[in-house]
């Protein structure tokens, strides 16, 4: 039986109850006409797009404020990476005023959601990304461990306001994909992604490997560690492919060689 602390339930019950809100909101806009760009009523699923492209946004917007804090100021987090666990549901850092182990329960509560919303017609890749990271944070939160690296994932979700805004402009207000505005979502997207995603993950793959994994296993336990390093190499790789193939559309897009086709919805 895992022990969560009450701070990461109440997160997630926040995180669904938001969903909903969210998404019947997105809903009742579309009903009153407010997406123009979808007035002439294309499949169900371009709907269901579009209200999940808002509480995306809403989400990764969320968790970009709540997360900097401990995932890049705080050295208590910093120098003590897999075992510093602060579970109160109020602190007195950072933006919101609210734990990382409740944003935490808000990440997990808004995959699940996610996943039973839309998860019909995502793509595998996709499903196995919200599946993987619902037990990994799970998990690892029921046994005190790695708050910095929750915190530093989440913060990841910084890319995701603008590969949410795109689509919704794209698909529900009309933006031509090499309008002014879209375009400069485009450069948004890929720089944001290469700084926050890319980057850093040198760093953070040669803390795990060299000193972290020992804690872990000591602190966690084998199995902790090995389910932990197969679920680090796979977000590892997804992160890579992705950005991958937003160069691969970066030079096909300067090169004026091709057109600009759609980034993946979201990478959390």
């Amino acid at each position: 039986m895992l022990d969560l602390p009450l701070s990461f339930q109440y997160g997630a019950l926040t995180s669904l109850v938001s969903y909903t809100v969210l998404y019947l909101t997105s809903v009742i806009l579309l009903r009153l006409g407010l997406y123009p760009g979808l007035n002439n009523s294309p499949p169900p699923k371009q709907h269901l797009k579009i209200h999940s492209y808002i509480t995306s946004l809403v989400h990764a917007i969320a968790q970009t404020l709540a997360c900097w804090y401990p995932a890049i100021h705080s050295t208590a987090h910093w120098n003590n990476r897999v075992m510093h666990s602060d579970d109160r549901l109020y602190v007195e850092y950072g933006v919101t005023g609210l734990g990382p182990t409740f944003w935490s329960g808000v990440f997990v509560g808004y995959l699940l959601t996610d996943l039973l919303a839309v998860g019909w017609y995502e793509k595998p890749l996709m499903i196995c990304h919200h599946v993987f990271a619902s037990v990994a944070w799970t998990y690892t939160v029921s046994t005190g461990s790695l708050q910095w690296y929750h915190c530093f994932l989440q913060l990841n979700e910084l890319s995701t306001i603008f590969l949410s805004i795109r689509p919704v402009l794209i698909s529900g207000f009309g933006y031509g994909k090499a309008s002014k505005q879209v375009m400069a979502l485009n450069g948004c997207t890929f720089f944001s992604f290469c700084l926050i995603r890319v980057v850093p993950l040198p760093l953070v793959l040669y803390k795990y490997w060299s000193t972290d994994r020992h804690t872990l296993q000591n602190h966690a336990g084998d199995a902790t560690l090995y389910m932990i390093t197969v679920l680090l190499l796979f977000h590892t790789v997804m992160q890579c492919f992705w950005f991958n193939g937003m160069v691969n559309i970066a030079r096909s897009v300067l090169s004026g060689s091709g057109k600009d086709p759609n980034v993946k919805k979201k990478a959390s």
